[in-house]
């Protein structure tokens, strides 16, 4: 059985599960790049950003014990992105002789970051990576060529040397592998990523 985002979270609350802590930063170490230079940071400023909202992530999950009936991780894991980059623009202003507007530092995140799309890309980009590098090869060939390249059944089985019908086997298992990694990241949006797959 799929482990759930939830169950996840659980085992990053333990401390101790090394192995959970690097699936996670696989995950959102990314998307929380990707958020950052949203909001027009570049370079190290964003390494340093990031760092500090993981290490408020950390902090906050030491803390508390995530509950799911009091909203989305999505949505706590956003608060807690938007204040490390509201801090970060704070402290410059400080900094500099310069002064920034305010409405720079407190703004919302912008309308060109869709958390949800993001999410939902690095979710499946995650889930493909880690069954690639699970997957023998030529089962990977199946789906790879089948499923992410179009390419009819017929044609990808004369091209590997198998049958039609090992194909779409294949490509079906692939799928369901991936369903189930994105099952652990997904939450609500567990259906999203899995029909993004199978398109």
């Amino acid at each position: 059985m799929p482990t759930t985002c939830q169950s996840l979270i659980v085992r990053l609350q333990s401390g101790s599960d090394r192995v959970s802590w690097d699936e996670f930063f696989d995950v959102y170490h990314p998307y929380l790049v990707r958020f950052v230079e949203s909001r027009g940071l570049r370079g190290a400023d964003v390494s340093d950003v990031v760092q500090n909202i993981f290490m408020r992530l950390m902090k906050a999950l030491g803390r508390a014990r995530y509950q799911p009936s009091r909203g989305k991780f999505r949505s706590w894991l956003r608060r807690i992105a938007e204040r490390g980059v509201i801090d970060w623009h704070r402290k410059r202003r400080r900094e500099s002789t310069h002064a920034m507007p305010m409405d720079v530092a407190d703004s919302q995140v912008p309308v060109d970051f869709d958390w949800e799309a993001e999410h939902r890309r690095t979710v499946l980009k995650h889930a493909i990576a880690v069954i690639r590098s699970e997957s023998v090869p030529q089962t990977w060939e199946c789906f790879e060529r089948h499923v992410l390249q179009q390419i009819p059944a017929p044609s990808v089985a004369i091209s590997l040397g198998v049958s039609t019908n090992s194909v779409y086997v294949n490509s079906f298992r692939v799928v369901t592998r991936i369903r189930e990694t994105c099952h652990r990241f997904a939450e609500d949006l567990r259906d999203d990523c899995a029909s993004t797959v199978s398109r």
